[in-house]
């Protein structure tokens, strides 16, 4: 076999092979973006579920100090009748 038929024979595999690169390339690009998509979302989805834990603990300080708010009006009423009636 000659040196020329020889070196054909590696080229033409060689160019099948940059072509086989090249899609391997694009595929992981594609991948790498489709990644970068899940990851986006699901830094979406944590950060929503941290404002909603957020703003559940929130409400139930409010709702706590609404409580408080209304014993201490209890207890002042109480107060106030019990003092009414060691008046009498």
């Amino acid at each position: 076999m000659s040196s020329t038929k020889k070196t054909l024979e590696h080229i033409v595999p060689a160019h099948g092979l940059l072509q086989e690169r090249e899609a391997a390339n694009k595929e992981a690009a594609n991948r790498q973006a489709a990644n970068r998509q899940v990851a986006n979302r699901e830094a979406a989805n944590r950060e929503a579920a941290n404002r909603e834990a957020v703003e559940a603990v929130e409400a139930r300080a409010v709702e706590a100090t609404e409580a408080v708010e209304a014993a201490a009006q209890v207890s002042e009423a109480a107060a106030a009748a019990a003092a009414a009636e060691a008046a009498v």
